[in-house]
């Protein structure tokens, strides 16, 4: 039995991935799609919710990511920064499985590709560690979404932790957002592999033109230049480098 989930890059072309489910666990495992054309296995924002939602607009899929949480809305701006992840899809997918003799539905909050495999996310707070249920999920799912090639993980999120973090979202999500042409993608090679690493401030007073930081900002956002400390917010002395073909890589979730 093969499954789909299919999302929708910023060049508009449709990315199917296919699951197959083998045999042998079936019994104890079901994923649920959305249906044809839609993009959840259920809506997120609705009028008569109790609980507070937001819409994100993200630039790597191109349209508004519904959030659940300020938690969900944390995960949404990092992976939309990180440039290992090639797109993201919010309650994507719906997994039915059997735990102590009792039929339980599970709704991740992300399904993820990234450059290293499909992940299965759900986002909690840092107070639900030690909760025994999400424990006991979490031991269940995870060799069992192993065996479809799917990575199931729990990421807890203590929002004061991440006030830095975002603040660096934001910075290069208000500047990256909108393209860049070839010329300015050449002017900038060319400074950032003529010497020594460059800073923000440089970027700020214009060393590539008046989009200097438009420029760097988007470079940011695709992986070619990285930035040494990203657990701040931009500023004058944050220093600027390329990554020299290598996507650049760094871990927001490690606050």
């Amino acid at each position: 039995m093969s499954f789909e989930i299919q999302g929708r890059r910023r060049d508009g072309i449709h990315e199917p991935r296919h699951f197959i489910v083998e045999s042998e666990i079936q019994d104890f495992l079901s994923i649920r799609f959305p249906r044809p054309g839609g993009l959840r296995v259920r809506k997120v924002v609705t009028r008569s919710r109790a609980r507070r939602t937001q819409k994100y607009p993200s630039w790597k899929m191109d349209r508004m990511i519904e959030c659940e949480s300020g938690n969900e809305l944390v995960a949404a701006r990092i992976y939309d920064l990180d440039s290992n992840v090639v797109s993201f899809h919010e309650q994507a997918i719906a997994i039915r499985y059997s735990m102590a003799d009792e039929e339980r539905e599970h709704i991740p909050d992300f399904v993820v590709r990234a450059s290293d495999g499909v992940y299965v996310d759900e986002i909690k707070d840092h107070r639900d560690k030690e909760n025994p249920e999400i424990i006991a999920r979490t031991s269940f799912l995870t060799p069992l979404l192993g065996r479809l090639g799917l990575k199931y993980r729990v990421r807890f999120v203590e929002k004061s932790r991440y006030q830095n973090t975002l603040g660096f979202c934001r910075s290069v999500l208000r500047f990256g957002r909108s393209d860049i042409s070839q010329v300015e993608r050449e002017a900038a090679r060319r400074l950032f592999n003529s010497g020594p690493s460059l800073t923000w401030g440089d970027m700020q007073s214009g060393r590539i033109g008046e989009r200097s930081r438009h420029i760097a900002a988007r470079l940011l956002l695709e992986g070619e230049i990285c930035v040494a400390e990203h657990d701040r917010p931009l500023q004058k002395t944050s220093r600027l480098f390329t990554t020299k073909g290598a996507k650049g890589q760094f871990d927001l979730w490690a606050a």
